[in-house]
């Protein structure tokens, strides 16, 4: 892991140097973004807009995640839940503890539906 941190690090290094891309950091991820204002909560956020645009009634989102990356997502419910999958602090509404346990509750929701 170590070896292909450095690796990318090198890669990303004239993008982070010219400021075109900011880095992310989160548990065992490193992402690289452009350098605007936009996150994983704007993202929630605009499929929203779409699917409500599209539909013509409010959307109900479910976002699952494992990793301090997602928090913006997290955040930007208004309607909804965000799952946590891990624990520690958190904007996510619940906390599972295992990727089984995620699986049982897609499960549960896609018998709901």
């Amino acid at each position: 892991r170590a070896d292909a941190e450095m690796r990318i690090e090198r890669c990303a290094a004239p993008f982070l140097a010219s400021g075109q891309v900011r880095r992310l950091r989160g548990q065992l991820v490193l992402e690289f973004l452009p350098n605007v204002h936009w996150d994983k909560g704007e993202a929630t956020r605009w499929i929203v807009r779409d699917v409500e645009a599209r539909f013509g009634k409010p959307a109900w989102v479910v976002f699952v995640g494992d990793d301090v990356t997602d928090e913006d997502a997290f955040a930007a419910i208004e309607r909804g839940v965000g799952v946590l999958v891990g624990r520690r602090e958190t904007a996510a509404h619940y906390q599972l503890d295992s990727t089984g346990e995620v699986t049982a509750l897609l499960a549960w929701l896609a018998g709901e539906a």
